[in-house]
């Protein structure tokens, strides 16, 4: 399977377009050309992949076929995804599924509802939560260990976007989520909940992560907070000269 780049594809969404008139409307057409056909490999059957096997932030944005059948199963399709999401960051209400996969909140409850085997818990405001019965749900009082979270993790997307307080204070919310340009900072947790941001940098061969804690942190937990930093560090720039963990 070849990796194709966006170039390729533009030329072949062209072609097709020239050889189909009317398969497309022309208005459309010049909405989709403004952004370089992006709209159309974000929707159809193609998965995003490094040019070089590498992921960065300068990466080239190469594509391939996804994987699969043409003709899928709808439902089942929907069924597999939620219980994607509830394996992950149940237990959840159908607002906080149908958020993560972007897909109208309708058929989210109602597969929700007919699904066999799930768990149902009420949350403070009376909303139905579903989670799967083997899934782990440790007592609240259990200590969270310090994390790090790369960019747009799915952790914080994970729910509906008044709900993210359970992971993303509110006042944090503005500087962790670029409006903008929907950029999502890397973030770290303390007790399961962002406490800060961390960026890495490369200078001839050196590799920094800079630690940007966005509230007070106890001598523990910045030193738990190094020593994590400094394993990401290294699983993230395995080839440097050097490693430096900074704590801001």
């Amino acid at each position: 399977m070849t990796a194709r780049p966006v170039s390729e594809l533009v030329d072949f969404v062209e072609a097709w377009v020239a050889e189909n008139p009317g398969g497309v409307s022309p208005e459309e057409v010049v909405r989709q050309r403004e952004y370089k056909w992006f709209g159309v490999m974000m929707r159809a059957r193609f998965v995003r992949v490094p040019a070089d096997g590498t992921w960065g932030p300068k990466t080239p944005a190469h594509f391939v076929a996804a994987p699969g059948d043409e003709e899928t199963d709808v439902v089942a399709a929907l069924n597999f995804v939620i219980r994607c999401h509830l394996r992950a960051f149940g237990p959840a209400a159908a607002e906080d599924v149908a958020s993560w996969i972007a897909w109208n909140i309708t058929p989210v409850r109602v597969a929700l509802e007919r699904m066999d085997g799930l768990v149902r818990f009420a949350d403070e405001t009376g909303r139905v939560l579903y989670d799967l019965p083997e899934a782990p749900r440790p007592d609240p009082d259990v200590p969270a260990p310090v994390r790090l979270l790369p960019w747009f993790d799915s952790t914080l997307l994970a729910y509906a976007p008044k709900r993210r307080t359970r992971i993303l204070p509110e006042q944090f919310r503005d500087i962790v989520y670029v409006k903008a340009n929907g950029q999502l900072k890397p973030t770290f947790l303390v007790d399961g909940m962002v406490a800060g941001m961390w960026s890495i940098e490369v200078s001839k061969g050196a590799a920094t992560l800079t630690l940007k804690p966005l509230q007070q942190l106890s001598a523990l937990v910045r030193k738990e907070l190094v020593t994590e930093a400094e394993s990401m560090l290294a699983f993230c720039q395995p080839g440097a000269r050097s490693h430096h963990v900074e704590l801001a």
